[in-house]
C-alpha cells in the first residue's frame, strides 16, 4: 500500500473519485478535471490540495492519470486506475472504484457498530473491577479485618487480591500481546493451521472482508472490459496481503489450466471462499452479464454475513451483561456476609 494513502481516507478517496468521474462525464479531459477540483478544494484541506498539486505535476509531466494518483491510494486502487488506462474509460473506473470504496467503508463502519457495545461492556466491567479492588474491599476492610472475611466476603477479596496484584497486570500484558500477535497474523499468517484459522473469529472476520471486497474489485475490472485472466493478475499483483496472494496464486494457477472462471471460484478453497458463495459465484458465472452481477452478490453475501456478525456481538453482549451482574452480585453477597459479622457481635478489633 501507498505510504501517504492513510492520509486520505477512503470517504475522502470515494468523494474524489466520484468528482473526477462527474467532470469527466461532462466533457473535461483529466488534467481539467483535476484543476478544477484544485480549485475547489478549501485551503483547510491540506491533505487533498497536497494529492491534487502533486497528481496536476505528474499530469502535466506527462503521466497517465493511474500513475499521477499512484503515491497516494492503495496498490488495489492504483491497479483499478491503471486498467482504467488501459481501456480507455477511466470514468468508468473511477465510477467503480467509489462504489469499492464506499462498500469496504460501509462494511467496516457496519463491524465496527456491531463491536462497539461489547467493547464498551468489556470497559465497564473492567472499570468496576478496579474500582472493587482499589476502592470497596479496602473500605470494608477497615470495618473488618481481611482475616475475619468469610463465604463470598472471601472470594470477593481474593478477586480484589489478584486484580490488585502484579499478576494481574502480567494477565493484561498477556491479553495485551495476544491480541496485537492476531492484529499482525490478519493478512501475513498463511499455511495450513491459518486455513483451520480462518474458521474462527476474528480470522473468519478478516475472511469475510477481505474474499468480498476481493469479489467486487474483480467484479469492476471485468466490468471495466479487462479479461479475466488479466483481472486475476491485476488483482494478484495489486494485493498488499500475502494471506490474499496465497490464495489468489493458487486460483490463477487453476485458472491457466485452462478452467474457466465459474470452475476456478468453485475450486476455490473454504479457507477463502465459503461454500455456500463459490457455488453460488460458479452458478453465475454460466449466466450473461456476470461482471455487472459481482458487485451486488458480494454485497448480498455481505449483509448475509454482517448480520451473522451482528448475531455473534448480541451474544457477546449478553456475556459482558452476565459478567458485570455477576460481579455486582458478588458484591452484594460479600456485603452480606460481612454484615452477618458485625451483627454476630464478632471482635472486629
Amino acid at each position: 500500500m501507498a505510504f501517504i494513502a492513510n492520509v486520505l481516507g477512503g470517504a475522502a478517496r470515494a468523494r474524489l473519485y466520484e468528482a473526477l468521474a462527474g467532470h469527466m462525464d461532462n466533457g473535461l479531459p483529466e488534467l481539467e478535471a483535476l484543476r478544477l477540483l484544485r480549485t475547489r478544494t478549501h485551503k483547510e484541506d491540506k491533505r487533498q490540495k497536497r494529492l491534487l498539486d502533486e497528481a496536476i505535476a505528474a499530469m502535466e509531466a506527462g503521466a497517465p492519470l493511474s500513475h499521477a494518483l499512484q503515491k497516494h491510494v492503495p496498490d488495489m486502487e492504483y491497479m483499478l486506475l491503471a486498467a482504467g488506462d488501459a481501456n480507455g474509460r477511466p470514468a468508468e473506473t473511477l465510477k467503480h472504484l467509489a462504489e469499492l470504496v464506499t462498500m469496504r467503508g460501509r462494511v467496516i463502519s457496519a463491524v465496527r457498530g456491531a463491536l462497539s457495545y461489547p467493547l464498551f461492556l468489556l470497559f465497564c466491567f473492567i472499570g468496576l473491577l478496579l474500582t472493587v479492588a482499589f476502592f470497596v474491599v479496602p473500605s470494608f476492610t477497615t470495618l473488618v479485618p481481611a482475616e475475619r472475611w468469610f463465604g463470598f466476603a472471601r472470594l470477593l477479596r481474593d478477586v480484589a487480591d489478584f486484580t490488585a496484584s502484579w499478576k494481574s497486570l502480567v494477565l493484561l500484558l498477556i491479553i495485551l500481546a495476544l491480541v496485537l500477535l492476531t492484529l499482525w497474523s490478519l493478512p501475513r499468517w498463511t499455511g495450513k493451521l491459518r486455513a483451520l484459522a480462518d474458521h474462527v473469529p476474528p480470522w473468519s472476520l478478516y475472511r469475510l472482508l477481505t474474499s468480498a471486497v476481493w469479489i467486487f474489485t474483480l467484479g469492476a475490472l471485468l466490468k471495466g472490459g479487462i479479461r479475466a485472466d488479466d483481472a486475476l493478475q491485476l488483482s494478484l499483483e495489486g494485493s498488499p496481503s500475502a494471506w490474499l496472494k496465497g490464495h489468489l496464486n493458487k486460483l490463477y494457477a487453476f485458472f491457466a489450466q485452462g478452467n474457466d472462471l465459474g470452475e476456478t471460484l468453485a475450486h476455490a478453497p473454504h479457507s477463502f471462499l465459503e461454500k455456500d458463495m463459490a457455488q453460488e459465484l460458479a452458478f453465475y458465472a454460466a449466466l450473461p452479464h456476470f461482471a455487472q452481477r459481482l458487485p451486488l452478490l458480494a454485497d448480498q453475501w455481505l449483509k448475509r454475513r454482517i448480520a451473522e456478525v451482528e448475531a455473534a456481538c448480541r451474544k457477546l453482549n449478553a456475556f459482558g451483561i452476565l459478567c458485570i451482574f455477576f460481579l455486582l452480585t458478588l458484591v452484594g453477597l460479600a456485603i452480606w456476609d460481612l454484615i452477618t459479622v458485625l451483627s454476630q457481635g464478632t471482635n472486629i478489633f
